[in-house]
């Protein structure tokens, strides 16, 4: 693909940042937390600029959704930002899958409006047995997963071979869109994930095997790294060690030494991926501004839900706060 100028950026660069006034700092997450009701936090959001009508929900949904159709109206290159949609068509065709053999009936509640596909589309490809809507390897691997079921009836199969897919599209349409930056977030974001699934396998006492039946293709570390760190005799230890002398040295540092909770693990690979992301802030104006645009409404839709939930459950402010991911800049 031919990469335009950043001066193509120049417009939605700066609509976006002047519409930005609903993104949600840190220190207002967490004032968020302390809501003592659903309707407190509802009113707070209200002052944020959300639509609260129809619940917190319905509001932090359909400012996510906004924020996709804005990006893909106004973006000169619409199609660089296809791979953040690919989460939501795994989401929506695994769902559809399990439902399927449940003989239920795909509830529209657990579909999102957010993937490449639409969702009604994509709920009603089992009945069909037409995969090819889908992105190309989630739509291959709709069709095995799909099949296989039949023959062993393990949904952890489904998940596992469509998340793989998942990131095998992701991978290629950032490769194919040149840009640099979401090349990076989709790499890290693989590696971020491939890290936090290594240390729980080393913990359950899995082999190499084992973990890589559920490792995700598109990182920077590649299978050879994590061979090796089965090899060894104390392999979460060498798992830091190894981290070191890579991109992730700050994570492998943190750790060392240590036998951190697997709690840890994430905050930390999460703060390495929202710092990344956070990255796009330097720039004056170009194709990065939607992609960190998206993201960062992604983060806050994640945070807002924690909130939301954690004052259903009746949970203590400090709690909720600590459940909070880590927060794009």
């Amino acid at each position: 693909m031919k990469k335009m100028s950043p001066d193509n950026y120049i417009y939605i660069s700066s609509y976006l940042r002047a519409i930005q006034k609903d993104a949600l700092t840190r220190s207002e997450l967490e004032r968020l937390a302390e809501a003592k009701s659903r309707s407190e936090l509802d009113r707070a959001l209200a002052e944020k600029g959300f639509d609260m009508s129809g619940g917190t929900e319905r509001a932090v949904s359909e400012a996510l959704e906004t924020a996709y159709k804005t990006v893909f109206e106004l973006a000169p290159e619409p199609e660089l930002y296809a791979l953040l949609r690919y989460r939501y068509d795994c989401h929506n065709i695994k769902t559809a899958i399990k439902s399927y053999y449940k003989k239920e009936p795909v509830r529209e509640e657990l579909m999102s409006a957010l993937g490449s596909v639409p969702s009604e589309t994509a709920a009603k490809m089992p009945d069909e047995g037409v995969f090819g809507a889908l992105p190309p390897h989630m739509a291959a691997a709709a069709e095995e997963a799909f099949t296989g079921y039949a023959r062993v009836p393990d949904p952890q199969n489904i998940d596992i071979t469509l998340d793989r897919a998942c990131f095998m599209d992701m991978s290629e349409c950032a490769q194919k869109g040149g840009n640099a930056y979401l090349m990076d977030y989709v790499r890290t974001l693989a590696d971020t994930v491939n890290i936090t699934v290594c240390q729980r396998m080393i913990r359950m006492g899995r082999d190499a095997s084992g973990f890589f039946e559920v490792w995700v293709p598109g990182g920077g570390l590649d299978e050879r790294f994590f061979k090796e760190i089965f090899l060894a005799d104390d392999r979460e230890e060498a798992l830091w060690r190894g981290l070191k002398k890579t991109a992730y040295r700050s994570v492998g540092e943190k750790f060392e030494g240590t036998l951190p909770a697997p709690s840890k693990v994430d905050e930390a690979c999460g703060e390495y991926l929202a710092s990344l992301a956070s990255g796009a802030k330097s720039v004056l104006f170009g194709a990065e501004i939607p992609a960190y645009y998206l993201i960062k409404k992604e983060s806050d839709t994640q945070n807002v839900r924690i909130i939301a939930s954690g004052i259903d459950a009746g949970l203590e402010p400090e709690r909720i706060k600590a459940l909070l991911r880590p927060v794009c800049a």
